[in-house]
């Protein structure tokens, strides 16, 4: 069986499902092949930064999630171990947007629904076993309950994760960090988030620099909360953190949580660890076939930029197609061509400052710590030296002076060593 469309999408979550429904709105065809037969909690993001909210925006894509799982999340508090809390942040007044709250799974199937509404086709199910690429552009294998089937593209997109098997067919080779940081997570309920207005309206983050460790309480809503607790690889795994709620909800409080709020927390989904470390493709684009998402590039996951970035690379290659006059061959190379640099561009921003924020606040030791103390201050009183990437990220600066400003000092020398 085989069936041919203007673009075929490779995974129907967040990035894949925001994708197909701009594209369908402007009249392409579209074929959206998930592989899962329902979203089911995986431990994945469940708030998007104000940055992904103004994507949301220029997708046609924010009423479809405010009248769905998703809610604003007004309020943001940074706290530090050792030191006074801080107010929190209005994100609205400061950076023009707020951020959203919601359950992963209950979002991607809000998008999913929204993307077949608006005439892409989907095939749940299916299982993608070849890429190939021709002269009339490239072709996608698949199975659907055993049955093998194909379709033809003009453009074939990647939204498949992280380990995306779309980058592998077509032979896009992925890049990645040394892994420095471990995060986990767990949603649970019985956990009261302090709040700044009114219930589940504040992002609680934790920060302990000198032991390396974070916590953050985001509340889902007002019964549900996704407690996220991280550390540092310098001091060995700990495996049991992503295995053993009491060893998680430990590390969290280490991190500077309040034992008090954590004492209740009944487990409501799964918990899980994971690998701090990027993975990114350095040109998301080639031959008929790009890649966004997780698959174009994924941030590690404990600075939680990962839905705005979905969002962000999704809203590119829209963007790119959508001005095209037509899809053949040359345009679409012409698209994916300038989408692959402004996703490139846009992600080595990100990356650069989150790398900068893990040499800082994450990375424990004497040397760190030393650097830490003369910084403090500086940066308390003047914040615009600490990369932003809640209210900013990838608009946020980025280049050497940026970065010298944060750090004061050339990350080569000793105090980094």
């Amino acid at each position: 069986m085989n069936r041919a469309f203007e673009v075929v999408v490779v995974g129907g979550g967040v990035a894949g499902a925001s994708l197909a429904r701009r594209l369908a709105s402007a009249g392409a065809s579209v074929l959206v092949l998930e592989r899962t037969s329902r979203f089911v909690d995986r431990v994945r993001g469940d708030v998007m930064y104000p940055w992904g909210v103004t994507e949301a925006k220029a997708l046609g894509l924010l009423g479809v999630m405010l009248e769905g799982p998703a809610r604003r999340l007004p309020y943001w508090r940074t706290r530090f171990a050792g030191f006074p809390p801080p107010p929190p942040r209005e994100l609205a007044q400061e950076v023009g947007e707020s951020a959203l709250a919601f359950f992963h799974p209950e979002l991607q199937q809000v998008l999913l629904d929204s993307a077949r509404a608006a005439g892409a086709r989907v095939v749940r199910g299916a299982r993608v076993t070849g890429v190939t690429r021709r002269a009339s552009g490239p072709q996608v294998s698949y199975a659907v309950r055993g049955e093998a089937r194909t379709a033809d593209a003009a453009l074939v997109v990647g939204a498949d994760g992280r380990m995306s098997g779309v980058s592998r067919l077509a032979g896009l080779e992925q890049s990645a960090d040394r892994p420095r940081l471990v995060l986990a997570g767990t949603l649970v309920t019985g956990v009261p988030v302090e709040h700044t207005a009114e219930l589940a309206d504040t992002n609680q983050l934790y920060l302990n620099p000198p032991v390396g460790a974070v916590a953050m309480l985001l509340p889902v809503d007002q019964h549900r909360t996704r407690v996220y607790a991280g550390y540092h690889l310098a001091a060995g795994r700990r495996p049991e953190v992503g295995r053993n709620l009491k060893a998680f909800l430990e590390l969290a409080v280490t991190a500077g949580a309040p034992a008090a709020a954590l004492a209740a927390a009944t487990q409501a989904g799964p918990l899980a660890g994971f690998d701090g470390a990027d993975r990114w493709v350095q040109t998301p684009y080639a031959d008929g076939v790009a890649l966004i998402g997780d698959a174009a590039a994924a941030s590690d996951p404990s600075f939680g930029s990962g839905m705005a970035l979905a969002l962000l690379s999704a809203r590119l290659l829209a963007d790119a197609l959508v001005a095209a006059p037509t899809l053949d061959a040359a345009a679409v190379n012409r698209a994916g061509a300038a989408y692959a640099a402004d996703m490139s561009r846009a992600y080595g921003s990100l990356h650069r400052q989150t790398s900068w924020l893990t040499d800082f606040y994450r990375t424990p030791g004497a040397a760190a710590d030393a650097v830490r103390a003369r910084r403090y201050l500086v940066h308390a009183a003047e914040l615009w030296r600490v990369p932003d990437v809640v209210g900013l990220g990838p608009a946020g600066a980025s280049d050497e002076a940026a970065r010298h400003a944060f750090l004061g000092a050339d990350r080569n020398t000793a105090a980094w060593t």
